[in-house]
């Protein structure tokens, strides 16, 4: 093995002067601004699976053979925790145990909920579908 060492000769000066930056005094971090928790209303749980409504849509489309007829609804039990979070969610009636059934609680798992005052909201919503005919 061979050593490679770089040498720079002192007598070159660069064509350039490099500008000078004055230093910058970094602004202190500041904390964080604590969440107060609200209380969760049927406003606040619409806002937030409405805004979320595309993955629950394309259950339906993509396991639409599961789906027992041309338009339906599919309940899904939920529980929503003071963090926010979807401690569990479980499809009711004929979709349960199904492909789109399971869609849709990995869905309903995924939504975050404002921090609540609550300690755990339970709760049934019904999704509402309509098979589209498609084109031939």
């Amino acid at each position: 093995l061979a050593a490679v060492v770089l040498a720079v000769p002192e007598a070159v000066t660069p064509a350039v002067t490099p500008a000078v930056t004055p230093a910058v005094t970094p602004e202190p971090l500041k904390k964080p601004v604590p969440v107060r928790p609200i209380t969760l209303g049927i406003k606040d749980i619409q806002r937030v699976v409405s805004r979320e409504r595309t993955g629950i849509t394309r259950c339906f489309e993509l396991f639409g053979s599961d789906l027992p007829a041309e338009s339906g609804e599919a309940s899904v039990h939920f529980t929503i925790s003071a963090s926010g979070k979807v401690t569990d969610a479980s499809t009711q009636g004929p979709l349960s145990q199904s492909r789109a059934g399971n869609c849709l609680e990995a869905q309903v798992m995924r939504l975050r909920f404002p921090v609540n005052t609550d300690k755990g909201i339970s709760l049934t919503l019904p999704f509402v579908y309509h098979r589209l005919a498609h084109a031939d």
